[in-house]
């Protein structure tokens, strides 16, 4: 059996998530040479140009490093947003992503490894130790 994914459309396009989305892996994120921008290599052999807001999507979901991409999971979905170059603005189709894995750093902390939560029996000692009338001198 062959292998036919090149031989399909290879870039997702809005009409391959019109009747719903698509969801991937990542294998590869490269600078794509006719417009300068990010590009994921699908798992499915597709590949998908990122504009500036599914880039903010995707950093604020698993920072700045594209090495940190590779394997993560995402939909990509029918979206809309407003062409305000047109006369009169005019309401328009577009990709979507969403990050499906979760989330390598914490959201405003620049690319930061989060730490896990306290565990509720850590976060009762640490309220009790707080909450101590003790006054260290």
């Amino acid at each position: 059996m062959a292998d036919l994914r090149e031989y399909g459309t290879k870039f997702v396009k809005v009409d391959h998530v019109r009747d719903g989305a698509i969801q991937a892996r990542i294998v590869n994120v490269f600078v794509g040479e006719q417009f300068g921008r990010p590009v994921l290599e699908l798992e499915t052999g597709g590949q998908f140009t990122l504009n500036e807001g599914n880039t903010t999507t995707l950093i604020k979901a698993w920072g700045s490093n594209s090495d940190d991409w590779i394997g993560q999971e995402i939909e990509l979905l029918l979206g809309t947003y407003t062409d305000w170059k047109s006369r009169p603005p005019t309401e328009k189709e577009t990709v979507k992503v969403r990050a499906i894995s979760p989330a390598k750093t914490a959201a405003g902390n620049s690319g930061t490894a989060s730490k896990p939560p306290l565990p509720a029996s850590r976060i009762a000692t640490a309220l009790k130790d707080d909450l101590s009338d003790d006054v260290p001198f």
